[in-house]
């Protein structure tokens, strides 16, 4: 395989790899649990090419230029269901619709929470 990654596409992977982590929105660490192959155990995953729903995330990112938490926050304001198919195909089928319910995890520009 060739290591053809340029660091627009690193940055992407990172950024997937820290949001699924719950470290971009910190109201998504309770999901983590719920990941299929979560990266908690030190970090060393981050940004693994080889992990395909994550790659499905990274791709969504780089479609929609997203590679920064306003830039995510402000994609949800105006698209809430921007990466919810990516982000679920990681969650584990029995715990997937606990995120769907709270989808998306931030609603307008930086306010953390709002219920129903």
């Amino acid at each position: 395989m060739a290591a053809t990654h340029t660091q627009s596409d690193l940055r992407y992977q990172v950024f997937a790899a820290a949001l699924l982590e719950g470290l971009v929105v910190t109201s998504m660490r309770k999901w983590t649990p719920f990941l299929v192959s979560s990266s908690k155990g030190g970090g060393k995953d981050r940004a693994s090419p080889h992990q395909h729903p994550q790659q499905q995330l990274v791709r969504a990112l780089q479609a929609a230029n997203v590679s920064s938490r306003s830039a995510l926050v402000s994609m949800w304001s105006s698209a809430p269901h921007f990466l919810i198919s990516e982000y679920v195909s990681c969650v584990r089928p029995g715990e997937r619709g606990k995120v769907e319910r709270e989808w998306p995890p931030v609603r307008g520009k930086g306010s953390g929470r709002k219920g129903k």
